[in-house]
C-alpha cells in the first residue's frame, strides 16, 4: 500500500477500533480529540503510520487499576506528542504502585508539550507521565504523606478523644 493522510480536526472525536492503517509513511494529523473504544471502554488502537498532535489536541484515556490495564495508542511510525492527555479511572482504586505504557511508539517519539489535563485523582496517589522506552507512561503512585494541616487536625482529634470531647479546636 501507499500513503494516506487523515485529520482529525479541532472539535472532532476519533473513536479508534483495533487499527487505522494508513501505510508506511501515512500520517494521522490530531488537533481534536482521541479516546480508543471510547469512555468505559480499555483499548489499544494502533495507528500503522505517524501521529501528529497540535496544541489542541486532546486525549481521553480509560485506566482500569483491578485489571491493571490502560488504554494505548501504538504508534508504528514517529509521534509528535502534544495538548492534553484527560484520564477515566475505571473500576476499584488499588493504592499499589502501577505504571501503564499509554503512547508506544516503534519510530521517533517527540514531546512538543503533553499535559495531563482533567481526572479525578484516585484516593491518596499521585499521578506523573513519563517519558520511557520510546513512549510515554502514566506512573501511579501511593502518597499517604500528611499535609501540616492533617496533622494538626489529627492531634485536635487525639486530644478531643483523650479529653471527653469538651472542645474542639481548629
Amino acid at each position: 500500500g501507499g500513503s494516506n493522510r487523515f485529520e482529525n480536526a479541532a472539535g472532532a472525536v476519533l473513536y479508534g477500533g483495533e487499527r487505522i492503517a494508513l501505510g508506511s509513511g501515512g500520517v494521522l494529523q490530531n488537533a481534536g480529540t482521541v479516546s480508543p473504544g471510547g469512555a468505559g471502554h480499555v483499548v489499544s488502537l494502533t495507528i500503522d503510520g505517524n501521529l501528529v498532535e497540535t496544541g489542541t489536541a486532546i486525549h481521553w484515556f480509560d485506566v482500569d487499576m483491578t485489571n491493571v490495564s490502560a488504554d494505548q495508542l501504538v504508534v508504528t511510525g514517529d509521534h509528535t506528542a502534544n495538548g492534553v492527555l484527560n484520564l477515566g479511572f475505571i473500576g476499584p482504586v488499588k493504592a499499589a504502585r502501577q505504571s501503564y505504557s499509554l503512547f508506544t511508539v516503534s519510530g521517533t517519539s517527540i514531546d512538543e508539550g503533553l499535559q495531563l489535563g482533567s481526572y479525578t485523582v484516585p484516593a491518596a496517589m499521585t499521578v506523573n507521565l513519563a517519558a520511557r522506552n520510546g513512549g510515554t507512561w502514566l506512573e501511579l503512585t501511593p502518597d499517604f504523606a500528611m499535609s501540616l494541616r492533617d496533622l494538626e487536625l489529627s492531634g485536635n482529634l487525639d486530644e478531643a478523644f483523650a479529653g471527653g470531647f469538651s472542645e474542639l479546636r481548629f
